[in-house]
């Protein structure tokens, strides 16, 4: 018996992945130019359609985790992370910076993208990053 198209794809796939932070930046990455999402392996397990709305549905997830999460607990974590990819964190925070819009799933499921920047901004702060200036109307 197969497990929901978005629990294979959370066990299977994002089990591999380290961190919030780090599945959020994979599962970004699956994004494709129309805003939908690929993963070979999900596609022909469970169809195109049905991979794309999981993995969809996992990105809002991890999105709202992220918001969720203290910002302590991301920067201990986006300190991991950049130790795995042999970088300084202040390079790995700026990488997640500049792909922020990526990172952000088309739904939100009451996330506020603004929220999601604030994050951005305050790990930009502990990292020594210059962040880019955004809209901050409202």
């Amino acid at each position: 018996m197969l497990d929901s198209p978005v629990n294979d794809f959370s066990r299977a796939t994002l089990g591999a992945v380290s961190g919030t932070l780090g599945k959020l930046q994979y599962v970004a990455g699956l994004r494709q130019g129309n805003g939908d999402y690929f993963h070979w392996g999900m596609a022909r397990t469970h169809g195109e359609d049905t991979a794309n709305l999981a993995i969809g549905e996992s990105h809002t997830t991890l999105f709202l985790t992220v918001l969720r999460t203290p910002i302590r607990v991301l920067w201990e974590e986006a300190s991991e992370l950049a130790s795995q990819e042999s970088t300084e964190v202040n390079d790995y925070v700026g990488k997640l910076q500049a792909h922020g819009e990526m990172l952000v799933p088309s739904h939100l499921d009451g996330g506020v993208r603004r929220h999601f920047n604030s994050v951005l901004l305050a790990l930009c702060c502990l990292a020594g990053v210059r962040a880019p200036r955004t809209d901050r109307g409202a």
